[in-house]
């Protein structure tokens, strides 16, 4: 093995088709690092444009007049510095070594990848994994009525369309009474409303005198219904839409319930319709197809650019 000279210097070498860290020696002449980097970047010596750059400073040429007697410690090297090497070729005389589509390989038929015994496919059949799992079946349905019977519960909140502050998280608090006055008065928010066995609080919130005279407050996630508003979760998401399907969507993976929204504004990646399948109508790139657990119902209004600046403020 042939030792490195203590005066190399590790350089980041980056081209069109690599990157890799290589070590240059300061006694090279720019003619033979070109010819050194021909075999690790694929670009002819006579068709390579070099530049160094140095931490945030402005890239330097790594050119002469005479490549053969300009020797590379004439220019400000440094370890880990980043060396550049551009193609100059016009695009259809490059080799496109990242393009695998043209290169000879044998593929496998898919009949004989089944008959093997050394196979993935072959030790997950074994291991009765994913579809071979005689169960299988049974799980994935409960998933999917699991997650039904979550939307179907959201769907039928009675106060969906009631309360227009954010409610409160639940809760739970032992009551004396179920009269609604006894129920404000012992929480302190004044009353706004009875409708049947709920009672409506003017500071936001629902309540439900249960028979075991306990306060049941619901939180905002538990009602999802078509044309509801809703914020998406996390905060940090931001964008407001309104529920335009609730349901199945076979063409996305994954088992479970969808929330078609259309958005305020054209940040989705679809217009309500997944691969060629139409679930409701929105503008180009308004709809969105989220999780139950990442809606947040309630009174969301459409945000406005004063809302953004005022935030700014």
């Amino acid at each position: 093995m042939a030792l490195q000279s203590a005066a190399d210097v590790p350089l980041l070498i980056t081209s069109p088709n690599s990157s890799s860290e290589r070590r240059i020696s300061p006694s090279w002449s720019i003619a033979q690092l070109k010819a050194r980097l021909e075999p690790i970047t694929g670009v002819p010596a006579s068709c390579q444009q070099l530049s160094l750059r140095v931490g945030s400073q402005d890239a330097v040429a790594i050119s002469a007049v005479d490549e053969k007697q300009t020797r590379l410690a004439a220019f400000p090297l440094q370890p880990y510095a980043e060396m550049t090497v551009v193609d100059t070729r016009p695009s259809a005389a490059r080799t496109d070594f990242t393009d695998l589509s043209s290169v000879t390989k044998y593929e496998m038929p898919a009949a004989e990848y089944e008959h093997r015994s050394d196979s993935v496919l072959a030790w997950k059949k074994a291991q009765k994994l994913g579809r071979f799992d005689p169960d299988a079946p049974s799980i994935e349905q409960q998933k999917i009525r699991a997650s039904e019977r979550e939307v179907e519960e959201r769907a039928n909140c009675p106060f969906q369309h009631a309360a227009a502050d954010p409610w409160h998280p639940w809760i739970q608090t032992s009551m004396a009474s179920t009269m609604a006055s006894d129920v404000s008065s012992q929480i302190g928010l004044p009353y706004l409303k009875q409708i049947d066995n709920f009672v409506l609080m003017a500071a936001g919130g629902a309540a439900r005198l249960t028979s075991s005279s306990r306060l049941l407050w619901c939180e905002p996630s538990a009602c999802l219904a078509l044309h509801g508003r809703v914020r998406l979760l996390p905060e940090t998401d931001a964008r407001r839409g309104t529920i335009s399907y609730i349901g199945l969507v076979p063409e996305i993976p994954g088992i479970g319930v969808w929330i078609g929204v259309t958005l305020d504004e054209p940040t989705g990646k679809n217009d309500g319709s997944i691969k060629g399948k139409r679930y409701f109508e929105c503008g180009k790139n308004c709809g969105a197809f989220v999780r139950p657990e990442r809606c947040e119902a309630g009174d969301f209004p459409p945000l406005d650019m004063g809302d953004e600046d005022l935030e700014e403020l």
